[in-house]
């Protein structure tokens, strides 16, 4: 497929300028009490370059949040963290935080996904197509009550126009369908599955803060290049916010 000069420059920068962490690993626990935290340390670019160490942990008006997947896309003004942070200090409740953020995230991860995939359709098939390709967690307590919301991106392409759709989802805790405790894993996860999978009784070994860490840290040791350490691991009570492995995020951001 042939572009014109001014296309083709701007569709390879949309690409190249991709942060991506397309495989960082997050884990969170919800139980009645407790919320649990915790993330790698690494940022990569869509071509799997190393850019550095960031804090993925982020905190807005006592509300953590956290990403994963195509995070930042400048050439369509696409930037996760910040999308997630106005909507959580605009926003009346976490729950309502997380559905204006799906709003104000979608439009550009749209445009990001198309352009994505006029320029490079090889990977956007190998590694975009029908893959949450990004990911956010907001987790606090309201009312004394924990709360978990997790919200989802997925493109998927129109098989007659040959458009791409990007369909959104998401689990809200608590609710009918999330009465209870909740583990919730984004980007990188299939060592820690495997983990958990493996040994029914995995949870009650030890306290869940350090069972979150040994995860994120089976998944470093999984995939180098795209987890990295520190660790950051965090612990959230109805009183308390205790940054127990503050990793990059030094206490807090």
């Amino acid at each position: 497929m042939q572009y014109s000069g001014i296309i083709a420059f701007s569709l390879i920068w949309l690409f190249l300028s991709i942060t991506e962490c397309f495989s960082t690993t997050v884990i969170a626990i919800r139980m009645s009490s407790l919320i649990i935290l915790g993330a790698d340390s690494k940022v990569t670019r869509g071509d799997d370059s190393n850019i550095g160490n960031t804090c993925k942990v982020r905190r807005t008006n006592n509300v953590l949040s956290s990403y994963a997947g195509i995070l930042s896309v400048p050439d369509v003004n696409l930037d996760v963290v910040r999308i997630g942070e106005v909507s959580i200090t605009t926003a009346l409740s976490i729950e309502s935080g997380a559905n204006a953020f799906t709003n104000a995230a979608l439009p550009p991860l749209q445009n990001a996904m198309n352009g994505m995939k006029r320029f490079d359709p090889v990977y956007f098939q190998r590694r975009l197509e029908g893959r949450a390709t990004t990911e956010a967690i907001f987790l606090g307590f309201e009312n004394e009550i924990a709360h978990l919301h997790l919200r989802y991106f997925t493109p998927k392409t129109d098989v007659l126009t040959g458009v791409v759709t990007v369909q959104t989802g998401g689990a809200d805790c608590p609710s009918l369908t999330c009465p209870g405790p909740r583990y919730v894993a984004l980007g990188n996860h299939d060592a820690a599955d495997k983990i958990i999978a493996a040994d029914p009784t995995y949870w009650s070994k030890k306290p869940l803060s350090e069972s979150v860490r040994s995860l994120i840290e089976a998944e470093i040791t999984n995939d180098p290049i795209h987890d990295g350490p520190p660790v950051t691991v965090v612990e959230i009570t109805k009183d308390n916010m205790t940054w127990l492995y503050p990793g990059e995020c030094r206490g807090g951001p």
